[in-house]
């Protein structure tokens, strides 16, 4: 039986230059920011649902683990 792997959504792109790379952490950081600027207030809890979250999921899953941690880093 033989198993395959799959890896994250950026396997295909794993030769992209360093240059690219540098551009998709700006990309994605700004990405979070405007998320954070969405804000879905519920009527039960005084804490809203934001944009971040999904944008913050997004990098993870777009960039990889340390792509996306760095993108998450020049956000903060």
């Amino acid at each position: 039986m033989q198993l395959t792997h799959r890896g994250t959504l950026t396997t295909p792109l794993r030769a992209r230059s360093a240059a690219v790379t540098a551009a998709l952490v700006v990309a994605f950081a700004l990405l979070t920011a405007l998320g954070a600027q969405i804000r879905i207030p519920l009527p039960f809890t005084p804490v809203p649902i934001t944009g971040q979250t999904f944008a913050v999921l997004l990098a993870g899953a777009a960039l990889g683990s340390w792509a996306g941690a760095g993108s998450q880093a020049l956000y903060l």
